[in-house]
């Protein structure tokens, strides 16, 4: 007869527990979640931009929300000033619609899901989130 006691004396200990846990500042980070901290994920800032709501749900995840992509490890790094946003805003489109095989994986192709006006929108936002003083030249195409 005392086992349900038992149960609810575990449950009522876990919970303490994990309020206990959200008492000690900043969360751990999830493994899961690497490199994104899982306050970033959760974190809703109001944005009345389409293209930074572009960014957030299709970009994020491997560019970052800072667009360094976790030092050139998940994504290219926008803010590089020898990163991708030297190259000409056709060549950068062209990734985005057809996606792109590089030194640090596959970016898929997201033209199907974006379009032309979106696809632009959102590396137009890249550009002024990320790309302050970074001059788009004429650079050999990539491979």
């Amino acid at each position: 007869m005392r086992r349900p006691h038992l149960a609810l004396a575990l449950v009522g200990m876990a919970l303490v527990g994990v309020a206990l846990a959200g008492c000690t500042g900043t969360p751990e980070r999830d493994p899961s979640q690497w490199p994104i901290a899982r306050l970033d994920l959760e974190r809703e800032i109001p944005t009345d931009d389409p293209a930074e709501v572009t960014y957030r749900a299709h970009c994020t995840a491997c560019h970052g929300v800072d667009g360094r992509g976790a030092g050139s490890v998940t994504g290219a790094d926008f803010t590089s000033p020898e990163g991708p946003l030297r190259r000409p805003d056709a060549e950068l489109l062209a990734s985005i619609r057809d996606g792109r095989r590089g030194e640090i994986g596959v970016m898929p192709p997201h033209g199907a899901m974006l379009g032309e006006e979106r696809s632009a929108a959102v590396l137009a936002y890249v550009r002024r989130r990320f790309g302050a003083g970074i001059v788009p030249g004429e650079l050999a195409p990539l491979p």
